[in-house]
């Protein structure tokens, strides 16, 4: 398996309190939505609590969904706003299975992987190998989509020294660009 869309994964009533969490980390951080190279119109940010929590929790669901022992290594997630996107790419080492979920959305916003757009509800999610799939959005038209990231390696394999992307645990800040 490459990629699956994997549905309801998180309730609804979850994917609002996630959602007012990373809002609230935004506004809290005097974050405003940038136009970034790859990303266009859009506010993210790496290891959030909320996100590090998912990331421990479907540690087990991501090793039985690939048959492999897999380590977690981080999260991440972005607000889209109109405008935003995300450029077509295949994710970095310590990316080497992942998990998209999204919290929230005003429109259909598809991921495609491979060119196979793939349109997920409130509280789906889609697994995928992110080194080696192409994986992009197009220009997004609504007002706000909430998608966060969660991201492992083999843990035998040849990424397992990214293992919590070299930092001490879960949780915990990131030291170095590993």
């Amino acid at each position: 398996m490459k990629y699956k869309l994997l549905k309801n994964v998180l309730s609804k009533e979850t994917c609002e309190v996630l959602s007012d969490e990373i809002r609230l980390i935004r506004d809290v951080s005097q974050g405003t939505h940038e136009a970034w190279e790859d990303t266009g119109n859009s506010w993210h940010e790496y290891n959030i609590f909320a996100t590090e929590s998912l990331l421990k929790r479907f540690s087990p669901v991501m090793s039985e969904k690939f048959k492999k022992e897999l380590d977690p290594t981080y999260s991440y997630c972005r607000i889209y706003y109109k405008g935003g996107y995300l450029a077509p790419h295949k994710d970095r080492e310590a990316c080497e299975y992942s998990m998209t979920l999204c919290l929230s959305k005003t429109i259909n916003y598809p991921l495609f992987v491979e060119g196979i757009p793939i349109e997920m509800e409130i509280g789906d999610a889609v697994i995928y190998k992110g080194r080696e799939l192409e994986h992009w959005r197009e220009e997004y038209e609504g007002d706000e989509h909430i998608q966060v990231f969660l991201h492992w390696v083999d843990k035998n394999g040849e990424y397992k020294d990214f293992k919590f992307d070299k930092r001490k645990g879960i949780g915990c800040i990131r030291e170095n660009n590993g």
